[in-house]
């Protein structure tokens, strides 16, 4: 007996060691990167597109919204809290009890599919990392949303957050998704639509109200569900707003006619680099297309 315990002591030992020698490697790793704060302060595209014949498409609005909103809604900035991060004002930048919370659920169903980022972690993937799932990225993730939220107050990072979203159709920011979906700026979001535009960054593929309008519609009733469960907004409010219809714009917010075009070409450069459009977005390539101006703008009418 007393040499099984001396095995057991020594296992335990090796096994303690182990640990701590890959939490010190992760710690030592975590602490080698930076924040950038240029990357924090919004995304916009260094991507030029050229028409067929070598003009550059410069009226193309696909945005990387750049603006600060010191005129948004209150209900805008509750609504996307409320579905992401209803903690958001008092953590400091990562969520203990969440993430506890999405530990003990991953373990009794032996998955990863419970998601415990705060809003700053979000930000933090969203701006300064790759979209690899490793743990290494994990914990740069968690030591840059600390030392993020010791920089800029919880306004400026639920701005920068909203600034850089992705909201599906080449849409960055609440700026750009506002004139897209609803054809006006975002200091004019209405509740139900800032709901729906909270429910759509989910998946905005699969959300999207272009071509899944019922299922946002489903979503955007839960988001003001637990708006309301949380006291972001009344029973009246929710009353108001819950199963009822959001108008969006025809016009999908195109200042011009070569937006679709470019959305396109997007996608197609997404799938032929192997790139997800939300990275592509980010670099400064030159993209010729075969856009013919004329064509385009008579299909257009």
């Amino acid at each position: 007996m007393r040499k099984f315990f001396k095995i057991a002591f020594k296992i335990a030992l090796v096994l303690s060691l182990l640990i701590f020698a890959a939490g010190a490697v992760l710690v030592a790793d975590a602490f080698s990167v930076r924040l950038n704060d240029k990357k924090l302060s919004g995304k916009f595209t260094e991507m030029r597109f050229f028409d067929s014949e070598g003009n550059e498409i410069v009226e193309a609005d696909i945005i990387y919204s750049k603006k600060c909103f010191e005129t948004l809604p209150r209900h805008t900035y509750d609504a996307f809290i409320a579905v992401e991060d209803k903690r958001f004002y008092t953590h400091n930048g990562i969520d203990i009890r969440r993430m506890l919370a999405a530990a003990w659920a991953n373990l009794k169903s032996l998955s990863f599919k419970e998601g415990a980022s705060t809003i700053s972690q979000q930000l933090i993937k969203n701006t300064q990392l790759s979209s690899e799932k490793t743990i290494f990225r994990k914990t740069r993730e968690i030591k840059l949303a600390l030392e993020m939220e010791r920089k800029y107050t919880k306004e400026q990072i639920l701005d920068m957050y909203l600034n850089n979203i992705y909201f599906g159709n080449g849409c960055y920011g609440i700026e750009s998704a506002a004139h897209f979906y609803f054809g006006k700026p975002a200091s004019k979001l209405t509740l139900n639509e800032s709901a729906a535009l909270a429910a759509l960054i989910k998946a905005p593929g699969a959300y999207s109200p272009y071509t899944n309008y019922d299922k946002l519609m489903q979503r955007k009733d839960m988001v003001l569900r637990i708006m309301r469960e949380n006291g972001f907004i009344s029973e009246e409010d929710y009353d108001k707003n819950a199963g009822k219809n959001i108008e969006l714009n025809d016009e999908k917010g195109h200042a011009n006619g070569f937006n679709d075009y470019i959305r396109i070409c997007l996608n197609e450069l997404s799938e032929v680099l192997g790139i997800p459009q939300k990275e592509i977005m980010g670099l400064d390539y030159k993209v010729y297309t075969y856009l013919d101006r004329e064509k385009q703008e008579a299909i257009n009418k």
